[in-house]
């Protein structure tokens, strides 16, 4: 996913969530890669509190710059119920 994506995912959630926290739970790094466990807690326009969790891995090249990410296993939970997706 390059920048542009993200902007555009940011911008839809925006739209949806009338508050939106993100926070680092756990980073990991080593060699060329690093790797971030998140919480996207986020409350809806419609009043709904919604949190999803996910796993991202940054690899970077020889300047220390990204290259690339891959995000996946985002699992989405609401009162008690759990959905798994991929991004």
């Amino acid at each position: 996913m390059n920048l542009e994506n993200y902007q555009q995912f940011f911008g839809l959630l925006s739209m949806a969530f009338a508050k939106l926290e993100i926070s680092q739970d756990f980073v990991r790094v080593g060699g060329n890669s690093s790797g971030v466990k998140s919480t996207m807690r986020g409350l809806g326009k419609n009043g709904k509190e919604r949190v999803a969790e996910g796993i991202s891995v940054f690899e970077l090249n020889e300047a220390g710059k990204i290259e690339k990410v891959s995000s996946s296993g985002l699992t989405q939970k609401n009162k008690g119920r759990s959905e798994k997706s991929s991004v």
